[in-house]
């Protein structure tokens, strides 16, 4: 069995890791696949799955012929472990020619099958301030603000303790990629050249200036991942640094999360005052 090289977000959920990875899989050589954690519902796929290009998951040609193939091989479609981890990522080596893949999943059995495998791997550590996490988390489901941003902080701190004295690990603050998404594009291609020792990966030319979502070169097959990634959604977005949780977050609620994650916040510099500026 041969494995794909793996480009895998390291970060917690609505951190911009969907994002990260369609802007990096602009280029022809990286395959963004999305939530490999999730695969396993493949084999059901539910009315909201659909990939970049707005077609459902049954409707995807692309999918379609993966699920094909995984079944010839006789991958148990509807379960995810370590074993079918290692099938899917074959099969995007060896049967579609994907040489570098990129993953967002945020499951620690994913990361454990990393480590384990024979896999060559860059880790992006991608953080995003963890009240802005915590915000959009309540946006979306209402409640768990304070669970989410304790969950922030462990994962965050986690991650860095773990990986950070790697070779093939890479820092990525939200924050500033999206403030200068060409620099830290550019940056990250050349650590991956680096690390898998790849040729040069070019710029394409729709990452400079103002970034247009819309654009069809976003229009990738990533698989269960941040609603960003359905082109209904981004059809008329552009790349934009959010910092509108400074102004939905009240003063109590900010002391609050940031008491609740002080060393995270401390250990990523962000500031422990409320600001009405961006960083």
């Amino acid at each position: 069995m041969s494995f794909a090289k793996i480009v895998h977000i390291l970060g917690t959920g609505h951190s911009g890791s969907t994002l990260l990875m369609m802007i990096l899989g602009t280029n022809r050589y990286l395959f963004p696949i999305g939530e490999s954690s999730n695969y396993s519902s493949l084999s059901c796929p539910k009315g909201y799955q659909f990939v970049g290009d707005g077609s459902h998951v049954n409707q995807s040609e692309f999918w379609q012929s993966f699920i094909s193939v995984a079944r010839e091989k006789n991958v148990e479609l509807s379960t995810i472990n370590q074993e079918t981890l290692f099938s899917y990522w074959s099969i995007f080596h060896e049967y579609f020619d994907k040489t570098i893949l990129i993953d967002n999943s945020h499951e620690n059995f994913v990361r454990h099958a990393l480590l384990d495998a024979n896999i060559e791997v860059f880790y992006i550590h991608l953080v995003r301030d963890g009240r802005a996490v915590a915000n959009s988390w309540e946006k979306k489901y209402d409640s768990g603000g304070e669970q989410r941003i304790i969950h922030w902080a462990t994962e965050n701190i986690n991650f860095h303790k773990k990986y950070s004295d790697m070779d093939n690990y890479f820092l990525l603050k939200y924050e500033e990629f999206t403030t200068s998404p060409r620099y830290y594009v550019e940056k990250i291609y050349s650590h991956i050249e680096k690390v898998f020792g790849v040729e040069k990966l070019n710029l394409h030319p729709a990452i400079d200036g103002n970034i247009m979502l819309g654009e069809s070169i976003f229009n990738t097959h990533i698989f269960s991942a941040n609603r960003i990634r359905r082109f209904e959604y981004r059809r008329d977005k552009y790349l934009e640094k959010d910092m509108k949780f400074l102004e939905e977050i009240d003063g109590k609620k900010w002391d609050n999360y940031t008491e609740k994650a002080i060393e995270a916040i401390k250990l990523f510099n962000y500031s422990i005052e409320k600001y009405d500026e961006f960083l």
